[in-house]
């Protein structure tokens, strides 16, 4: 396996990693490499106690870990955020787009939503404005600030 990209300890002392992997196979073209992949890796496994009596293994992490481990996922599924920001598909039409705060010229790991074409009678009396992503650009938003953060 290449590298661990996130790894954790249950209570019941079993190690879970996940690596990204670059699998390759002989043909008899020679070796050609595969698509990347997501490996997930466990560990320190004691078929005597870890393993139920249907011969399942059963990995609990907590609610926090498990948070930590999709935003990872999501961020080795994703590709990078374009250096001009993501735009994404809305009901309001306003263009909306998510991009990385940069301080002194570097990303910092904060995302900067911007809401652009508005005029003054576009915001509420309270002061409000709201955007209403379709289900695709909410997926995207979704991997996007996964990729930031």
């Amino acid at each position: 396996m290449r590298k661990k990209i996130y790894s954790i300890e249950n209570q019941d002392g079993l190690n879970f990693s996940v690596q990204k992997t670059s699998p390759c196979t002989i043909t008899h073209k020679g070796k050609e490499k595969l698509p990347e992949q997501i490996t997930f890796l466990f560990e320190g496994i004691d078929p005597e106690s870890d393993l139920t009596e249907d011969n399942d293994l059963v990995c609990s992490i907590s609610k926090e870990e498990a948070v930590n481990l999709a935003i990872r996922l999501l961020k080795l599924s994703t590709g990078r955020v374009p250096e001009n920001g993501l735009l994404l598909h809305n009901f309001s039409g306003h263009d909306f787009s998510v991009h990385h705060a940069k301080e002194d010229g570097v990303h910092i790991d904060e995302p900067i939503f911007e809401i652009g074409n508005l005029e003054a009678d576009d915001i509420a009396e309270d002061g409000t404005i709201s955007v209403c992503l379709t289900n695709e650009s909410a997926k995207e938003l979704i991997k996007a600030l996964a990729k930031i953060v």
